[in-house]
């Protein structure tokens, strides 16, 4: 039971009890999105509130449903698709680095503290060369690959739920370029990628373990740069030790003392 204003609302038919009474669940909220109108209950509001949704109905809620007036936002209804999905109890995987940029932007837009959370959380969705990619955040455990290229860039451009701002009403958010690298291969970070995931990755040829070298200095991931080196280790009978061979081009002279 939740008291708002003077009304006391308590739940009623099968909502999920563990949905905050916001709004009444068994009520329907009219909103409008570029074009396309949408209908949703008051437990859907309420799943992911307050929000700039809940705020705005709850200053109308004494007038009779068809009284009430239609929330009109001009922002794209394909992105507020997939907002409507989320709010309806959905998991969302955005189809690319586009759409998570889109739906990141408009999540803060209409403050959405749990939408913003699971996108911060998500994995990183990017463009490198010509191809998109999905990366788990996971994939970097490994000692020495982080912090890199992806963690840190990330944490620039898609801040944390801690960082939307409170009470702030923007007629129209700033726009985010959707993150890629268009002067790498991807299939070359494809590679990367496998062999980050466990898969014994076959190298071709020295060019092949250079150009991967190379692309793991570019991305910061010295602990897979470390991997890929070309070495051999061998018993020394005359120091009775083993030692590390390796090609003195992968050698740097800092620090390197006789």
């Amino acid at each position: 039971m939740k008291r708002v204003g003077g009304t006391i609302y308590e739940p009623t038919g099968n909502f999920d009890p563990t949905i905050p009474i916001v709004l009444p669940h068994e009520q329907v909220y009219s909103i409008q999105v570029g074009t396309k109108l949408f209908k949703l209950s008051g437990a859907s509001l309420s799943s992911d509130a307050p929000s700039y949704f809940t705020n705005f109905f709850l200053k109308h809620q004494d007038l009779p449903e068809n009284e009430r007036p239609t929330l009109f936002i001009d922002r794209d209804d394909r992105v507020f698709e997939k907002v409507v999905l989320h709010l309806k109890g959905y998991y969302l995987t955005p189809e690319d680095e586009t759409m998570f940029t889109y739906l990141f932007i408009d999540a803060g837009y209409y403050h959405l503290p749990r939408l913003v959370k699971q996108l911060c959380s998500s994995e990183i969705f990017i463009r490198i060369g010509s191809i998109p990619m999905r990366i788990p955040r996971n994939v970097f455990s490994s000692k020495g690959d982080s912090p890199n290229f992806f963690t840190s860039g990330f944490g620039i451009f898609f801040k944390t739920p801690d960082d939307l701002p409170k009470g702030i009403r923007l007629i129209r958010p700033p726009p985010l370029v959707p993150p890629s690298v268009p002067n790498r291969s991807g299939e070359l970070f494809q590679d990367l990628l496998a062999i980050l995931r466990g898969s014994n990755l076959q190298i071709r040829c020295e060019e092949h373990r250079n150009s991967l070298i190379a692309e793991c200095k570019y991305y910061r991931l010295r602990g897979l740069e470390q991997r890929l080196v070309k070495h051999k280790i061998e018993f020394n009978r005359f120091r009775g030790a083993e030692e590390i061979m390796l090609r003195l081009r992968d050698v740097k002279p800092t620090g390197i003392s006789l």
